[in-house]
């Protein structure tokens, strides 16, 4: 604990690694909570006093936010002023980002602003502060507004969350209205919306070249469903779950409930859940990215081997496995993809892979029905039944199966097929990689075929 206030001492005053000193106090204050002696935490609390203090002086407010952080972390240990020091410093730095437009940086100052409050035990200015993060949503959504209505619809959607638990009707009733408005303005952008990021297009230039480019288009699309090079990767998000886990120390502040749809889902009770929760959202990530590559590999596909709407369509068309009813949905979904009607094309190909599915396990000798929720008959599993099935998981494989479960059926994952099917779906996960996902889980169920000894 020592060693790290003495180096957040040294390099406090370096503007460029303000964050390293902020974090080391932010250990610190783990450090002497945990072993529980006063002597230690006092230490560390006035250690982060002063640094609080001195970013403020230096106008360096945007660190702040972790002091206050690890000043909160020590509890009943940090006396009244000390926390009113941490208010109103929290409480400029929202202003200058606000007064700035960066309302992201505001909501930041804020969100801790509202921590503070309720250790000071203060409801009127905790109150405040939470109007204030759904006032900050709102600027935010005009400012977006100019270049995406779907952008604004969505911080207006989360300023509506933070009116619903102030109960003030009247801003949630005037935002709902703006939401219809921007929905409409913003018809042409669906479709639009994509996953942005630096991709390493070297490494996937060298990816088609090696897997694909040698291959015929057939065995190519094969070769998408199937090769581990194409698919995401639990083993992968783990190792970085663990690693944000030893060296982010801010992990331990994670949320304990996971939250779907404004509503808790599922609380974390123990540092094992809290791994696993984190390396769910790892694998969430790896999927999008996987998306993403799956994409270009079929545009690539396109330019070189003429891969097109009609000719992905024959490909699962002539799958051995492949049961005649479904080939009128995929080639109209497929269809939609090709023309940039993403809406429709989630629609009709998500149920697909459903149907595909419970098709395959039932030509490979497993059970797709199951009694009815009263016991009364026998009705088609549902994909998540089925997908809980010890002998289901054993055909499809671990990591097929992991990437269905979370791509379509699982509440802390993409959950496509269920959000669809319930009218669930919000436009922002209506894009181009949510369409390409899907085409690539009906691509990974081609990898399976008749054997041709018995069947």
């Amino acid at each position: 604990m020592d060693a790290y206030i003495e180096a957040a001492d040294d390099i406090l005053p370096e503007p460029d690694l303000t964050i390293d000193a902020a974090i080391f106090l932010l250990r610190a204050a783990f450090i002497a909570q945990s072993m529980k002696q006063l002597s230690l935490v006092d230490t560390a609390r006035t250690a982060i006093v002063e640094g609080i203090r001195g970013l403020a002086d230096g106008g360096r407010l945007r660190y702040t936010i972790e002091l206050a952080r690890a000043l909160l972390f020590l509890g009943s240990n940090v006396s009244r002023a000390d926390l009113e020091l941490a208010a109103q410093t929290l409480e400029r730095g929202a202003r200058i980002e606000h007064d700035a437009g960066r309302y992201y940086a505001e909501r930041s100052f804020l969100s801790s602003l509202d921590a503070v409050y309720q250790a000071l035990d203060d409801s009127a200015a905790r109150r405040e502060a939470q109007r204030r993060v759904a006032a900050s949503h709102e600027a935010d959504a005009d400012a977006r507004s100019v270049a995406s209505h779907l952008a604004a619809a969505a911080h207006l959607e989360d300023a509506i969350v933070v009116y619903q638990r102030l109960q003030m009707q009247g801003k949630v009733d005037e935002l709902l209205r703006r939401i219809r408005e921007q929905y409409q303005a913003g018809q042409e952008e669906f479709g639009q919306v994509e996953v942005r990021g630096a991709i390493p297009s070297a490494e996937v230039e060298r990816l088609y070249d090696v897997r694909l480019m040698p291959l015929s288009l057939d065995d190519a699309l094969t070769a998408l469903g199937a090769l581990d090079a194409f698919q995401p990767s639990y083993a992968a998000a783990r190792e970085r779950a663990q690693v944000i886990a030893e060296y982010a120390p801010l992990n331990a502040l994670l949320a304990r409930t996971i939250i779907r749809d404004d509503s808790p889902t599922r609380h974390i009770q123990s540092a094992e859940e809290r791994l696993e929760a984190q390396i769910q959202r790892q694998f969430v990530f790896h999927i999008n990215l996987t998306g993403i590559v799956i994409g270009l590999m079929l545009q690539r596909l396109g330019q070189d081997k003429g891969l097109d709407a009609r000719s992905l369509g024959d490909y699962f068309e002539r799958w051995p496995l492949m049961d005649p009813r479904h080939v009128p949905f995929l080639r109209r979904g497929i269809e939609r993809y090709y023309v940039g009607d993403y809406i429709s094309a989630l629609h009709v190909l998500t149920s697909q892979v459903e149907g595909m599915l419970r098709s395959m396990l039932w030509q490979g000798g497993l059970a797709v029905t199951g009694l009815t929720r009263d016991a009364a008959g026998i009705d088609a599993d549902t994909l998540s039944g089925l997908l809980r099935r010890k002998d289901v998981r054993a055909m499809l494989g671990q990591g097929l199966w992991r990437y269905l479960d979370t791509a379509l059926s699982t509440q802390d994952g993409l959950n496509l097929r269920n959000d669809v099917a319930h009218g669930l779906i919000k436009p922002a996960q209506v894009t181009k990689v949510s369409v390409v996902i899907v085409i690539h889980l009906l691509l990974c169920l081609t990898r399976f075929q008749t054997d041709s000894a018995s069947s």
